[in-house]
């Protein structure tokens, strides 16, 4: 599957983020297609993990007909749970989805030189039982670059 970024329109990057008139979710969605969502076995609210060869996170699920199979969109801007001084923020933390995205020389896009933030390679699957919302970023990247070459991480 591919995931792409997705603007909110009551966000305007990190800066509302700490703004209680614009902010009023808790979380932030990854959003899916029916037929996806069939695939996997989950309906709206069910909590997904969504993995790429440089993290893993687990989100709340909104299934919709706007979405192309086999592509899932995640809202940018969120992930606040550590966010010192912002206590709107800290409140409503969402799930920061840059930490799917590779970072270091190896993962620029040589023509424009800019990180890849969409078009990232994921699995997608239902997230364990009792598992909760949150984000895991691999220690060591070149394990998921090995399984992306091994095609575990395929569009």
């Amino acid at each position: 599957m591919k995931l792409i970024g997705k603007r909110e329109i009551r966000r305007m990057n990190t800066s509302s983020a700490n703004c209680e008139e614009l902010v009023r979710e808790r979380t932030n969605y990854v959003y899916l297609s029916p037929d996806d969502a069939a695939r996997v076995g989950v309906a709206d609210e069910d909590l997904v993990e969504v993995e790429s060869a440089y993290g893993r996170i687990r989100i709340p699920a909104r299934v919709t007909d706007e979405m192309m199979p086999r592509t899932i969109a995640i809202p940018q801007c969120w992930g606040h749970a550590k966010a010192d001084g912002l206590p709107h923020a800290r409140r409503h933390p969402g799930v920061n989805s840059n930490l799917l995205a590779g970072d270091g020389p190896e993962t620029i896009e040589p023509l424009s030189g800019m990180s890849h933030l969409s078009g990232i390679l994921v699995e997608l699957r239902r997230a364990p039982p009792g598992a909760e919302a949150g984000e895991d970023r691999y220690e060591a990247p070149e394990d998921g670059q090995r399984r992306a070459r091994e095609g575990r991480l395929s569009a």
